[in-house]
């Protein structure tokens, strides 16, 4: 099938590499982009101060993120909350590990995140379980929502501008 005639919203096309392109892309910003609005909720209010670096380590990337869903016309499949799921998982895991192995965040404490302290796990077991499990699965929902209200008001224009007549009658 020739590229230009590819249906890129379609997943059972049959488009060759360019399909295989686009699906990797698409998981790619469903693993970066969608647990960003929530690392940036999760992280502030742990901070005491504002620091500039804080912000444009979580709150400059939030922003970005919240503009590709309108800037970008990606498609948003609802099913797909297991793959930021699965990423924030092992996550967890890695800092785990982290906290075991003895590691320090720039502040010399024994987390990278004051949620993943480790040390305290009656606190940071619910949390973090709540995340993986909760959290993350509504925020890509409401992600998926924000889509839906793009597509739409993206057809409401699209509309808008076919149903212009000229001015010359026909």
């Amino acid at each position: 099938m020739d590229p230009v005639q590819c249906n890129q919203y379609d997943d059972s096309g049959d488009c060759g590499d360019l399909l295989g392109v686009h699906l990797h892309a698409r998981q790619e910003v469903n693993i970066v982009m969608k647990p960003t609005p929530f690392n940036h909720v999760y992280y502030f209010p742990a901070e005491t101060q504002f620091e500039v670096m804080s912000f444009f380590t979580h709150g400059f990337i939030c922003i970005a993120s919240m503009s590709d869903i309108f800037v970008a016309k990606r498609p948003c499949r609802l099913l797909h909350f297991y793959q930021p799921v699965l990423v924030v998982g092992l996550y967890v895991v890695f800092s785990v590990i982290y906290w075991a192995a003895g590691g320090r965040n720039s502040n010399g404490s024994p987390y990278i995140y004051p949620v993943t302290n480790w040390a305290n796990p009656g606190l940071t077991v619910p949390l973090v379980m709540c995340t993986v499990l909760i959290f993350i699965p509504l925020i890509h929902a409401f992600l998926w929502v924000l889509h839906q209200l793009r597509d739409c008001w993206l057809l409401l224009r699209i509309k808008a501008i076919t149903s212009i007549q000229p001015a010359g009658g026909q």
